[in-house]
């Protein structure tokens, strides 16, 4: 347990490296640190903010069961191997802007308590975001999906943004939950299909791009608000 700030920015952890089981009472810091073997931060409790700015992590890089009380930055972080954030609580915002992700990239049994943002963010690989709730808005605007995306039994509560987003293969949103989804100019170079029931209210495709299949499911409720000004089939 530590009570004071701890600063490893530009730090190199060589090896395996674990935080398990630790806490952070006080502000810490892993900005441009790089990790070059299994690194393990497990169930660690954050009680005040945590920084990994421009962090690499170039082997596998595990989260799962963290918690997060303050804002967490992950902002321009680099994960080279695969990385898991299953069944981690952020109970402030949590910032991935512009992050990438080169391997598979896994946030499962999340809970997204405040604002999250993946603005600009690369998720190159396999991108799991399944069964996490989002309880305020999501950015997602500008981000690259290259390899296969699931949001399956994803709950979205507030708004979410896919603004300018790009989708090489099939979105999967079994069971996902959207109350109001922006997709404006979002490009999908891929077949889509939406629902059953999986928007509530305002749902926006205006300029949005659909270089192959799209389908709508007709039981989408009567409350959704569908927008497709500009919107270009091809």
């Amino acid at each position: 347990t530590l009570s004071k700030p701890v600063n490893f920015a530009h730090a190199h952890f060589h090896g395996n490296t674990s935080f398990n089981d630790s806490q952070f009472h006080a502000p810490v810091l892993f900005t441009h640190a790089h990790f070059t073997g299994l690194t393990s931060l497990q169930r660690v409790q954050f009680h005040h903010t945590a920084r990994f700015t421009e962090a690499e992590f170039t082997a596998l890089a595990v989260f799962n069961e963290s918690q997060f009380d303050r804002d967490a930055f992950f902002d321009e972080v680099c994960f080279t191997g695969s990385s898991w954030f299953r069944a981690v609580t952020f109970d402030a915002d949590a910032d991935f802007t512009s992050a990438q992700f080169w391997d598979t990239a896994h946030f499962q049994d999340s809970d997204f308590a405040s604002y999250a943002t993946f603005s600009q963010a690369q998720f190159t690989s396999t991108a799991r975001i399944e069964k996490c709730t989002f309880r305020d808005g999501v950015d997602l605007c500008e981000v690259f999906f290259g390899g296969p995306i699931s949001f399956n039994k994803s709950e979205f509560i507030d708004s979410v943004c896919f603004d300018d987003a790009f989708f090489t293969t099939s979105p999967l949103f079994r069971s996902a939950m959207f109350n109001e989804v922006q997709f404006h100019r979002t490009h999908f170079h891929c077949p889509v299909m939406f629902g059953p029931f999986q928007f509530s209210t305002t749902t926006d495709f205006s300029d949005a791009v659909f270089c192959s299949g799209f389908g709508l499911h007709a039981d989408q409720g009567s409350n959704m608000e569908l927008t497709l000004d500009g919107t270009c089939f091809s």
